[in-house]
């Protein structure tokens, strides 16, 4: 069995640094334009958050605000009032 090197096993521990190119912006810009999250685009094109992030917006895409769609509560119709037995017919 052949002996690992210190150079070999810090090798191996580093990240491959990711590369920019046009068309992984081409499709960063496409599926952050179709609805997906910056962490969606991310690991679709194999970066960090923060590459993904720096990508897009060097691509020129106007970035959603934080937090996601949220949903409004949706009120209830107003309950209608039963209608009150007129008081004046109920004294006779």
């Amino acid at each position: 069995m052949a002996q690992t090197t210190e150079a070999q096993k810090a090798a191996a521990s580093k990240p491959v640094p990711f590369k920019p190119t046009k068309k992984a912006a081409a499709e960063a810009k496409r599926l952050y334009k179709g609805g997906k999250s910056v962490r969606a685009v991310a690991t679709e094109i194999g970066c960090s958050y923060g590459s993904a992030r720096g990508l897009l917006t060097s691509a020129g895409v106007v970035m959603r605000k934080q937090g996601g769609v949220r949903k409004t509560a949706v009120k209830a119709p107003p309950k209608a009032k039963a209608a009150a037995a007129p008081k004046a017919a109920a004294k006779k």
